[in-house]
């Protein structure tokens, strides 16, 4: 009886062992797969993911305008020798400085000359270091030393440092000498000798048949002189509006 009784209780038990084996290989079957599809959902919405931020890193490059490098244009070396036809034309009187002597028929170029520049008809060039020469005109854009000479007119757009001869002579600073019929400039550092001499301000010496300066810090020798304040009048008629007589003959001054 007792023997019966333990066979069964093993033989239950056995049953039980068996079943909970079953259950539990069953759970982690169902574990495992889950697990693995999960892994593949995430790996599908991280890849979705990367393809939307490709996609919007595209759209932007593609909406920002893109740049364009233009490539500056090359300098040629300075020349020694140069012919001029007409303004910039050949292109080397533009892109070439000289060194030397460059001559125009009729016009010149307009790059720098450190030499001579010499033109049928006129010129007018960045930078003159030298003796510039022309029938008609002569002109610089930027500072310059030397000399211009010209039968009609001699221009300059900045500082220049010499002499000007012409029939009508130009300029932002002068410092030097104007020789000509009319002589017209912002400010005078040196010696103007025409018919007509006109500056705001003057730091040298007018000589001429008219005078005018709207500041004058040397003398003025003429037949008719005018200064908004200057130092030493001397001629016929004299005006200075800051003396004690605004208007004399042969002579005025102030302080």
């Amino acid at each position: 009886m007792k023997r019966m009784m333990l066979m069964s209780m093993l033989a239950a038990g056995s049953f039980m062992f068996s079943t909970v084996g079953i259950a539990a290989e069953r759970c982690c079957s169902s574990a495992a797969d889950n697990l693995e599809t999960d892994s593949v959902k995430m790996v599908e919405a991280v890849s979705a993911e990367q393809e939307n931020i490709a996609v919007e890193v595209d759209a932007n490059d593609a909406a920002q305008p893109k740049k364009v490098i233009v490539p500056e244009p090359s300098k040629d070396s300075d020349s020694v020798v140069q012919f001029g036809i007409w303004f910039n034309f050949p292109g080397y009187t533009k892109r070439n400085d000289v060194n030397g002597f460059r001559l125009g028929l009729p016009f010149s170029g307009t790059s720098a000359v450190s030499g001579f520049d010499l033109s049928l008809l006129g010129s007018h060039i960045r930078n003159l270091d030298g003796l510039q020469m022309s029938s008609l005109y002569s002109g610089t854009s930027g500072k310059s030393d030397g000399v211009q000479l010209s039968l009609g007119a001699c221009l300059n757009n900045e500082v220049f440092n010499g002499v000007q001869v012409s029939l009508f002579n130009k300029g932002v600073v002068h410092r030097g000498w104007q020789v000509g019929l009319v002589n017209l400039d912002e400010q005078a550092d040196g010696v103007q000798f025409s018919l007509v001499n006109v500056v705001d301000v003057l730091k040298g010496f007018h000589a001429g048949i008219v005078n005018v300066a709207n500041r004058s810090m040397g003398p003025q020798i003429g037949i008719f002189n005018y200064a908004g304040r200057g130092s030493f009048q001397l001629g016929l008629f004299n005006v200075n509006t800051t003396s004690r007589m605004p208007f004399m003959l042969l002579f005025n001054f102030s302080k």
